[in-house]
């Protein structure tokens, strides 16, 4: 299950962009999160 709006599956030409939200499944527990204005990780455990 995602969030809306879903980022489009479609070719983006250069210096154009596009928004959504991206979901995927992760395998493992996390252990913990850092987000930060470029990054997002989380350790699995």
């Amino acid at each position: 299950m995602g969030r809306d709006p879903e980022l489009p599956l479609t070719e983006v030409a250069p210096g154009q962009c596009v928004g959504g939200w991206l979901s995927y499944e992760v395998g493992g527990t996390p252990t913990s999160l850092s987000d930060t204005a470029d990054s997002l990780s989380w350790p699995l455990g």
